[in-house]
């Protein structure tokens, strides 16, 4: 016999929240509800940091600590497994620390991607990767020049924030 599994997610709000261990709390509490809501045997959590807090950049940086913490929540509960923690917070500022060399640092980083130089650099490793790759994996990065462009966009953004979150945390990118 085979015991029902549920597939979720659910939207853990941070809104404000200063404290790490605050964080965790809230991440612990949006499991255990989602445990008690869920009639299935097992449940396959992934839950999703959403608001604005000071935290971004360490949630960023830390992603694979919360999970941990996700996952000791859930072996506490009991049939509780988590697949992943995504983070959809946002720092409410481009840097989490303050001031001109703050503000400054994170105009450059930003502007980065947008250099024609680094985005000619980016397209190259593009190219260079997609022709490594096996044939039905080649569309992974979209259909056409426009998507792939697109895709290369998003994922300087992504580098942007992860050299943004070092810096807020003081450490060397």
């Amino acid at each position: 016999m085979l015991a029902p599994v549920r597939f979720d997610r659910v939207d853990v709000k941070v809104e404000g929240l200063t404290d790490w261990s605050e964080l965790v709390a809230r991440l612990g509490q949006g499991i255990r509800a989602m445990r008690r809501q869920a009639s299935e045997d097992t449940l396959v959590l992934r839950p999703r940091l959403t608001g604005t807090t000071p935290l971004a950049w360490r949630i960023l940086r830390d992603l694979d600590m919360l999970r941990e913490e996700a996952v000791s929540v859930a072996e506490g509960v009991g049939s509780v497994w988590i697949d992943k923690v995504e983070n959809g917070t946002q720092s409410g500022t481009a840097v989490a620390g303050s001031g001109l060399m703050a503000g400054i640092a994170a105009e450059a980083v930003a502007g980065l991607a947008q250099d024609p130089a680094i985005l000619a650099a980016a397209d190259r490793e593009i190219d260079d990767l997609l022709k490594a790759l096996p044939k039905e994996l080649r569309m992974l990065l979209g259909q056409s020049d426009a998507a792939t462009a697109a895709a290369r966009d998003d994922l300087l953004a992504l580098g942007v924030a992860e050299v943004l979150a070092r810096l807020g945390s003081g450490e060397a990118a």
